[in-house]
């Protein structure tokens, strides 16, 4: 576990807990790309990596695909949303999204030099989950539609009655878990403009 302060925390959570690119994931508007629930993210789009704008596909075709998250994973989000109706998931007080390196240089590196750790990218979220997807008893067809990894079997018959019944997935993501524990929840995250609190304590996040 390694400290990071609150703004950056949900964001961990999340790529730690989903998979997801952190392209993928800063790239989510919240009209368009999760449930009402935020039990699942629609991946359909990814913020650049040259300015701030969106490329309107993921990094491949396999990349389009839902992503089902454990329960308290969901909670976290929720209540980091709080109020907001639109905009990215996780944008700046100008209303565009976050940007990785910014984010790397201001937040990931520190925590990582602070914790005694190689640097390292965004990357290491993402092989985290793998490696909790492979030590579960999920179908890989399931690990690798989460993961957006080509697989045969998704575009046959048989796996595609499978990756639509949502019951089934989101069952196998609360019993696969996350690996790590969810930082306590606490009120308020933002104001009523959406922007985070300018006092910003510290959580717990996995890297």
């Amino acid at each position: 576990m390694a400290v990071a302060k609150r703004r950056y925390c949900v964001l961990y959570a999340l790529l730690a807990g989903s998979g997801l690119r952190v392209s993928e994931a800063l790239g989510l508007e919240l009209s368009r790309h999760l449930s009402a629930d935020c039990s699942i993210i629609y991946v359909r789009q990814q913020r650049s990596k040259k300015g701030s704008g969106i490329v309107p596909y993921p990094k491949s075709d396999a990349g389009f695909r839902d992503v089902d998250l454990d329960p308290a994973l969901a909670s976290l989000v929720r209540n980091y949303i709080d109020s907001r109706k639109g905009g990215f998931l996780f944008e700046t007080s100008g209303g565009l999204p976050m940007s990785s390196r910014n984010i790397m240089r201001d937040s990931l590196h520190p925590v990582l030099k602070k914790m005694g750790r190689e640097t390292a990218g965004f990357h290491i979220f993402r092989r985290f989950r793998e490696s909790i997807l492979q030590m579960s008893e999920a179908r890989t067809l399931l690990i690798d539609s989460w993961m957006g990894h080509a697989n045969a079997e998704m575009s046959g018959r048989y796996g595609k009655q499978l990756l639509k019944n949502v019951q089934w997935r989101q069952g196998w993501a609360a019993k696969v878990g996350l690996g790590f524990p969810i930082p306590p929840e606490r009120e308020p995250w933002m104001d009523k403009s959406g922007q985070v609190h300018a006092h910003e304590e510290l959580a717990r996040v996995p890297a």
